[in-house]
Order: structure tokens, then C-alpha cells, then sequence
């Protein structure tokens, strides 16, 4: 099929999104190219089809009983937390809770190795004294 660089506009054309000159320029253009003519053609058969289609649906209604029934469960569903939800905040507290209680457990325990050397430090340097006296 032959192509013309204006069909690539034709739909917008319809659409009435073109500007005012934007127009003259295509209108005229259709005037002499059937291939336009023929592709702009095509495009109203598919809006008519379209149209027809979407006006179906639209004589179609919900009844109000069933709308209030699809909200009513969507705000249920937001104000219940997922057993998921639960889990994983369950989860992070304990996570924190013994990361707290590990902390304090290796605080003692380097403080304590601390005073011990320090201790061990002190009855060293006693037990040098004792000796040096001794030894005098």
C-alpha cells in the first residue's frame, strides 16, 4: 500500500487537534490525494465502530446497592492488618530487642575484661613491691 507523510496526521485531523492552519494545509491536501481520502475514510469507520461499541457499555449501569458493597469492602480490607504485616513487625521488634539486649551482654563483658586487667595490673605491680622489699 502506498503511503503519504499527511495519513500519519489524519487521525489527530479528526480528532479536531490540529491548529487552524494545520487544517487548511491537510484539507486542501485531501482535496487531491486519495490515499488520504481513503485512509481518513478507514479512520471514521473505526471511530463509528468504536462509539458504537462504547455506547453499549454506557446504557449499562451498576446498581447502587452493588456499588456500596465494593466500598464497604475496600474499607474493610484497609482497616484489618495482614497476618504479613503482623509478622514482619513482630519480627523488627524482637530483631531490635535482642540487638539491645547483645549490645549490653558485650559491654559487660569487655568492661569486665578491662577491670581485670586492670586488677591483674595492680596485684602485679604489688607483688613487685613485696619482692623488691623482700629482696633488699
Amino acid at each position: 500500500m502506498e503511503k503519504c507523510k499527511f495519513s500519519k496526521r489524519l487521525n489527530i485531523y479528526l480528532e479536531n487537534e490540529v491548529t487552524k492552519a494545520e487544517r487548511v494545509v491537510i484539507e486542501n491536501h485531501l482535496k487531491n490525494c486519495s490515499i488520504c481520502q481513503k485512509v481518513l475514510t478507514e479512520l471514521k469507520e473505526e471511530k463509528l465502530l468504536i462509539s458504537d461499541f462504547l455506547s453499549e457499555y454506557k446504557e449499562q449501569s451498576i446498581s447502587d446497592s452493588f456499588k456500596n458493597k465494593i466500598i464497604a469492602s475496600t474499607k474493610n480490607v484497609h482497616k484489618r492488618p495482614t497476618y504479613l504485616k503482623r509478622v514482619v513487625e513482630f519480627s523488627i521488634a524482637v530483631s531490635l530487642t535482642l540487638s539491645f539486649a547483645l549490645g549490653i551482654l558485650i559491654s559487660r563483658a569487655v568492661l569486665n575484661e578491662n577491670t581485670e586487667i586492670a586488677f591483674s595490673n595492680e596485684s602485679l605491680a604489688s607483688i613487685e613491691a613485696i619482692y623488691a622489699y623482700i629482696g633488699e
